[in-house]
């Protein structure tokens, strides 16, 4: 039996469906929510157990570090994507006249956030993507001597291509500027190590290939720039130190080098220990043999997708995607309706599109059954 087939058994959603929507969201593998039901019904039982809380806590932390190639002081749990990026864009230190250069491709939790900090006095600069991609020369043109940040998705949600971070963190760092990731689709799918690549702040939410629930996200801040980035919120936190006195009233004290200083009041710790097992499951079948087995289902569906006379509008090389494969038809609402009564689960977006987003669960038997069904609509 094939690595990925044992991993199959997890998911009880593909003995229903033709389940590729991993960029929508997870279908909870069963051993991650065995462990988190079993957390909540230990508090049921025998009540608040803060001190064994914090080992989870920090057992997972540890398994994220090492998933995204960095170390436990530099990771954060965050509530999701927005909260992340919100946690750089108002910890950054900008003057007025400083600006942040976008693109048009971004998430609007990559978005939002920078454009509530024109309030500061910063400047959102916005590079237009051309053929569905983003180009680095139009990118690297919006930068001045004010540029403070370059924020961008390492995998765009909507024409599923990769951009290049080891290539953008370069100029970065010889331009003295931050880079930002949203990396809500390429983590637990894509191996990257985030220090090697040169990465300065790397957000995502729990809810997909990390296979947690909603409502839990992850925070990764280099220690390269950890000082620079000042919490915005504060409160109890491992991070955080408040001792009292008669004369002074309080002294207050933040670990700058410490990313839990992110982190204030009681932690989703429900949501954590899911995590926790989620980023072990994907550690024991590895990273690596992950995005080989997406590379290979979603370039067999891009190829099949073409042949069947559809619109495919994703990137084919390896290095300019990973598992997202976007067709853009003239009736998608259509085929998303036919492929939904047909036992496939896809998303429809605006714009006419319809993603499918394999991951390595799926079986080729499905992606040619897939590739036939839109073959069949697309006639």
């Amino acid at each position: 039996m094939e690595w990925w087939e044992k991993a199959r058994e997890e998911f009880p959603v593909t003995r229903k469906l033709i389940y590729m929507n991993i960029a929508f969201g997870n279908s909870m593998p069963e051993r991650v929510l065995d462990e988190m039901l079993a957390f909540y019904r230990s508090v049921q039982m025998d009540g608040p157990a803060r001190d064994h809380w914090k080992g989870r806590v920090e057992a997972a932390r540890r398994k994220v570090a090492r998933l995204l190639g960095a170390t436990p002081g530099e990771i954060a749990f965050t509530k999701n994507t927005s909260d992340g990026i919100n946690i750089a864009a108002t910890g950054i230190e900008f003057r007025a006249g400083d600006n942040v250069v976008l693109n048009d491709l971004v998430h609007p939790s990559n978005r939002e956030p920078w454009l509530n900090q024109r309030a500061r006095g910063v400047e959102v600069r916005v590079a237009w993507s051309r053929d569905h991609y983003l180009h680095q020369k139009d990118v690297f043109e919006l930068v001045d001597s004010r540029t403070k940040v370059i924020s961008l998705s390492h995998l765009e949600y909507t024409t599923g291509a990769r951009n290049d971070l080891a290539a953008y963190a370069d100029f970065c760092r010889r331009n003295e500027i931050l880079l930002v990731v949203d990396g809500m689709q390429s983590v637990g799918v894509l191996a990257c190590n985030l220090r090697d690549l040169g990465v300065h702040l790397f957000a995502a939410g729990g809810h997909k290939a990390l296979f947690g629930p909603h409502g839990l996200g992850v925070l990764f801040c280099s220690r390269d720039v950890i000082e620079r980035v000042r919490p915005s919120f504060v409160g109890p936190s491992e991070a955080v130190e408040v001792r009292w006195d008669r004369e002074s009233e309080a002294t207050f004290s933040v670990d700058p080098r410490d990313a839990r200083k992110f982190e204030y009041g009681n932690l989703n710790v429900g949501a954590i220990v899911a995590i926790d097992a989620g980023a072990e499951f994907i550690l024991e079948l590895g990273i690596q043999n992950i995005e080989k087995r997406v590379l290979e289902l979603s370039g067999r569906l891009h190829d099949g997708l073409v042949r069947a006379g559809a619109t495919v509008i994703s990137p084919r090389e390896n290095r300019r995607r990973a598992g997202i494969v976007i067709l853009r038809q003239p009736n998608s609402a259509g085929l998303f309706a036919f492929l939904k009564q047909n036992g496939v689960c896809a998303s429809l977006m605006a714009d006419n599109i319809l993603r499918l987003s394999p991951h390595f669960y799926n079986t080729i038997e499905e992606v040619d059954r897939v590739v036939d069904l839109v073959g069949e609509f697309v006639r």
